[in-house]
């Protein structure tokens, strides 16, 4: 069975010059057509929390498309009893290469999952007052999560080209930009960034107390194999820097 998740702008551009009646029967022809071919839907919980980071203020100039992409969103991927969600990358890796679990990362995808069904069913303004300060938290959550990876890009950039004072490395220098690029597309670049993934993940496991110490040729030997079993995130990364 193929799996498909869409990005948020696949949401928005869906439900865009659609009324809720069109696009609930839109959702109807989509499950049909897709289930005959066997395929199923899954959402994105990080997508999801970018959709409510805008219904946060009603004044979001992305307000109301955002409130018909959620309920797109929810229609698309379940109903009233269940929903298909896709376990986050740290979910994932904690399971696949721990055989552990992150206990608050469930509990999130729970409730962003109970929130989606209340707004996509009955966003009354009492749904929207209960869940005023969970709106805020997302909203700053996904702003501090847009920062945070700035910085995380322009430290990298600053580490590799110390003279660098934009987003250009060796902008001044070809030999070293030409092989600045042989880099990023090696063996070796990927598995830096898998150790990223592994030590991220790793680091929230040992905080909780679920799993037993590992050492450093362990966690390398994890990144090999996250390289072979997730390329999608390592080439979008190489994409990114290149």
């Amino acid at each position: 069975m193929d799996k498909v998740v869409w990005d948020i702008n696949a949401y928005r551009y869906f439900v865009t010059n659609r009324s809720d009646s069109e696009v609930e029967k839109a959702i109807q022809n989509l499950n049909t057509r897709e289930k005959a071919n066997n395929i199923e839907s899954s959402f994105s919980v990080i997508v999801a929390q970018e959709l409510l980071s805008h219904i946060a203020d009603r004044t979001d100039p992305y307000f109301a498309v955002c409130m018909k992409a959620i309920k797109a969103l929810y229609k698309y991927n379940g109903d009233s009893t269940e929903y298909r969600v896709m376990a986050t990358q740290d979910l994932q890796i904690s399971r696949i290469f721990f055989d552990s679990t992150l206990p608050s990362k469930v509990a999130h995808c729970e409730a962003i999952g109970r929130m989606l069904s209340e707004f996509a069913s009955d966003p009354t303004p009492h749904v929207f007052i209960k869940h005023q300060q969970n709106l805020n938290r997302i909203k700053a959550e996904v702003y501090r999560s847009e920062q945070n990876f700035i910085s995380d890009i322009l430290h990298v950039i600053r580490k590799l080209d110390p003279t660098s004072t934009s987003w250009q490395l060796f902008a001044n220098d070809p030999v070293q930009r030409k092989g600045m690029f042989e880099n990023i597309r090696s063996e070796s670049f990927k598995q830096m960034i898998g150790i990223g993934y592994i030590v991220a993940t790793y680091a929230a496991l040992k905080e909780t107390g679920l799993v037993r110490e590992h050492s450093d040729e362990e966690l390398g030997d994890m990144a090999k194999a996250f390289a072979s079993f997730f390329p999608e995130p390592i080439a979008l990364f190489q994409e990114l820097y290149e």
